[in-house]
Parts: C-alpha cells; structure tokens; sequence
C-alpha cells in the first residue's frame, strides 16, 4: 500500500507538473549525536501499513502527505520514535497548534517506542542545499548520512558527500535493477501508463529507502 501511493504521487508528477512543483514536503526530523536533522525517509509508514491506519492527521496539506511529522532518535544503536505530531488548525488563528497522537498510534506503549517493525534505509541531509526542488525529497545537498536499519537496529552508518551519495546510489540502483523485485514493480508501474524508462526513473527515485537498505 506504501508504495502504490507513492506511485500515484510519482504519476502526479510526471502527468500534473504545475500541482507538483507547489508540494515540497515537509520532512520527519531525527536527532543524532544531539543535532536534530531532517529525515528524507518515512519510517512510520510502514507501521501505520500495518495497522491500517493511512494517516493519523484530522487534515492534510500538499506540503505533507502523510499529514504528520514523527520525531526519531538514533539511541544505543537503535531506532527510536519519540512522538508523533500533527498541526490543527483554528479558525481565529494564524498559527496552527501542534498536538502529540503518540499515544493514539501506540495506544499500549510509552515513548519513546523502539522501531522494531522497520527495515530500510535513513536517508538525512546533513550539509548545504545545492539544488532546491520543488517535490516531494527531491532538493539535492552536499552531504548525508545514510543509516541501514533491519528490525529497528542500525546496521550500517555510512557519512557521504554528494558525489560519494550519488555513486553509491548509482552503484545499488544498478544491483536493484537485477532483482525479481525490480521486475515486479517496474510492470505495476508500466501498468499505469509509463514508458519504460519513466517506470525505471520513478523507481530509482520513490524505492530509494528500499535499495539503498541491501
């Protein structure tokens, strides 16, 4: 379910142009070694998957999709989350309050709660923008971190700046490309229209949190 939304997001922005160049995204943040930085990844997702819960948000807006911000932490080579916020907005207000549904997602669990149902790759610009871009994660940045996680553990922390993040991307792009799962997704989304190499495009940019975690 995950990843045919991003699908339909990925189709709005090669057929509807104008709507995606208005819907940067506002990202979740994480704290490491005490600095908080931004989160290109969506590690709540999944769970939320699970639990089949689309978005614990009373409203969305084109600036957030899944209509949250979740707030991590990397503490003793784990991936924590330490709560779950959504703006609300009122009528007479020109600022919106911000309200905790950490407790509604994790009914039976007090914060933080270790993300054990998460695999996959943190993907955290930790450098200067080069490059703004206008949808979704796409603004490009002199440095990142890449963190691996499997079953909410930090398996690998790498430190890359954009020329290292790029071959590297690249280089597990490449070995995604040979994999049965590869050739699955890349049918659903020729399904819906695209051309092949607008299928491959698509991937490389929506699956990276899924390639770069091998």
């Amino acid at each position: 379910m995950r990843y045919l939304n991003f699908l339909l997001i990925g189709l709005l922005a090669v057929c509807l142009p104008r709507m995606a160049s208005a819907t940067a995204q506002i990202p979740d943040r994480i704290e490491i070694d005490g600095k908080t930085l931004s989160l290109n990844t969506n590690p709540l997702a999944s769970h939320l998957d699970k639990i089949g819960s689309r978005s614990p948000a009373e409203g969305q807006s084109t600036a957030s999709w899944r209509g949250y911000v979740a707030h991590w932490r990397i503490e003793n080579g784990e991936l924590v989350l330490a709560d779950v916020t959504i703006d609300i907005y009122q009528r007479n207000s020109a600022e919106p309050e911000v309200k905790s549904v950490m407790s509604t997602i994790f009914p039976d669990a007090s914060s933080p709660v270790a993300a054990r149902w998460y695999t996959g790759a943190l993907v955290i610009p930790d450098g200067r923008m080069t490059e703004y871009v206008h949808m979704g994660y796409g603004s490009m940045y002199d440095h990142y971190q890449l963190i691996k996680v499997k079953a909410g553990k930090v398996t690998e922390h790498l430190a890359l700046d954009a020329e290292a993040f790029a071959a590297y991307k690249k280089k597990q792009f490449d070995a995604y490309r040979q994999t049965p799962d590869y050739q699955r997704e890349l049918a659903k989304a020729r399904e819906q229209g695209l051309s092949a190499q607008r299928a491959d495009e698509f991937l490389q940019s929506f699956y990276a949190e899924q390639y770069l975690s091998n």
